[in-house]
């Protein structure tokens, strides 16, 4: 038996968070999630995530700094926003996220998305 590829879930809203975990659990993922940038920056010293997933809503620009670690680490990052502007897109890049989407995603797209980044065993 397998275990199930870990992504680091982060999202400042709540309610955002808990639709993301949703998502994340019934692709088959294991989730560790948080609302806070501090959080996720401690989480990161923990064992290796598979994979992460942003939703910079709510968050200053700083989050970025979140992927910046987690690109450092070598974690993918797919990165949500309600509004994916050229300049978002260009820095979100630049801090080494491989997909920026754009809020309301549909689920097939996460998905999809997920699975060409990490593969379920």
């Amino acid at each position: 038996m397998t275990d199930a590829p870990v992504v680091l879930a982060l999202a400042a809203k709540q309610r955002n968070l808990e639709l993301l975990t949703d998502a994340l659990t019934g692709e088959g993922y294991a989730v560790e999630r948080t609302t806070s940038h501090a959080e996720a920056t401690r989480l990161l010293e923990r064992p290796r995530f598979d994979l992460a997933v942003v939703d910079v809503d709510g968050f200053s620009r700083a989050i970025l700094t979140v992927v910046e670690a987690l690109h450092a680490r070598q974690v993918p990052v797919v990165v949500l926003s309600r509004r994916v502007s050229s300049a978002l897109r260009k820095r979100a890049m630049e801090a080494g996220a491989l997909v920026i989407l754009e809020k309301p995603v549909p689920r097939g797209e996460l998905s999809h998305q997920l699975r060409v980044l990490v593969p379920k065993p």
